[in-house]
């Protein structure tokens, strides 16, 4: 039962084919950019030459998070007239967002960027058409960019899988999933739906925690659907790095004040337990009475998740294939994780 409920919600949020993508125009709206950083010296030189597509009209605020890399005098020092460095009041990414939107008029967008995005020469010009005012967020694609390396190509297609619900969910006015690395939002409507409040203490989820807020005041979300997503981000190269990278993502859920949100998490962490029993039944008792029941279990799960990984999949039918026969494995592992292994991220102890 618990195997067709997960399947159910799978094949519900799945992403759904539009058959005109192209989007209305609409005028160009008040926009400020709000892009918080912290020990991202790396990254930061990149993001800022891509900026420079924007209209001096935008304002860029870089709030910098006790940086100790040399960022924050970087970005000083090279700061074009329409940008300013702001260091934040707290401490935390929701902290450092906070600070700069509330320098941001009321009436102003507000588009959030990860300091570790990039963007496609036609960013600006691809996106600007999006900002419908009928909606009180806007959700952008992000592509994951990458796959030399096993962990490279395994967070990949995970990360398409990831895109896919995040679409059809906010397609089908469920929204369950967001990308804080690219999303856009009225502030009038970020102050109705109280922001970060409530949730400070959690070290991650800003986006999503986010969203639960606009779901819960019944404001509008919108899914900027780009045929070719003009944003990308890098995979972790190590295994280590994205396993303290998915426990942050997993920690939050129980936080999370949606129950669809609770009851996507809760099924997903479960059916994956399941199969891992399966998985054992099947290789100790190949032959005993429940084995049928095993692989039913099993192909339930994998035909659900086929439906939606395929379509976003550009990876050859058995790559797809090999990528769900071991996905169990690593969501058991990373459940286990949150339960077991202190965390940090940055150089702070990760809160749930």
């Amino acid at each position: 039962m618990l195997q067709c409920t997960y399947a159910w919600q799978l094949l519900y949020y799945r992403r759904t084919r539009r058959k005109n993508n192209s989007a209305p125009s609409f005028p160009i709206p008040n926009l400020s950019v709000v892009i918080p950083f912290r020990n991202e010296i790396h990254n930061l030189p990149t993001l800022l030459s891509s900026l420079k597509q924007l209209p001096i009209s935008i304002h860029v605020h870089w709030i910098n998070d006790h940086s100790h890399d040399g960022g924050d005098a970087w970005i000083a020092a090279h700061l074009p007239a329409n940008h300013r460095l702001i260091q934040n009041l707290g401490e935390g990414k929701k902290q450092a967002l906070q600070t700069g939107i509330q320098s941001i008029p009321d009436d102003h967008w507000i588009l959030t960027l990860d300091a570790d995005v990039q963007l496609s020469e036609d960013w600006w010009k691809t996106i600007q058409s999006h900002f419908n005012p009928n909606h009180a967020m806007i959700v952008f694609p992000i592509k994951m960019k990458g796959g030399k390396s096993w962990v490279e190509k395994f967070q990949c297609m995970e990360f398409d899988f990831f895109q896919s619900i995040t679409a059809g969910s906010i397609l089908r006015q469920r929204a369950q999933l967001s990308n804080g690395a690219h999303l856009a939002f009225q502030k009038k409507y970020f102050i109705m739906a109280e922001g970060y409040q409530g949730h400070q203490h959690i070290s991650s989820g800003d986006d999503q925690f986010l969203l639960a807020a606009f779901r819960k005041k019944g404001l509008n979300i919108g899914w900027g659907e780009i045929p070719t997503p003009v944003i990308g981000i890098t995979p972790l190269s190590d295994w280590h790095s994205l396993l303290s990278q998915r426990v942050r993502w997993a920690g939050k859920s129980t936080a999370l004040q949606m129950s669809d949100m609770k009851l996507l998490a809760f099924n997903t962490a479960l059916s994956n337990t399941i199969v891992i029993y399966a998985y054992l039944n099947l290789f100790l008792f190949p032959y005993d009475a429940f084995s049928f029941m095993h692989m039913v279990i099993i192909l339930v799960k994998w035909v659900a998740e086929w439906a939606v990984f395929r379509p976003v999949s550009l990876n050859k039918w058995f790559i797809t294939l090999l990528f769900l026969i071991i996905y169990p494995i690593w969501v058991f592992a990373v459940g286990l994780s949150v339960l077991f292994l202190k965390q940090e991220w940055k150089g702070r102890p990760l809160k749930h």
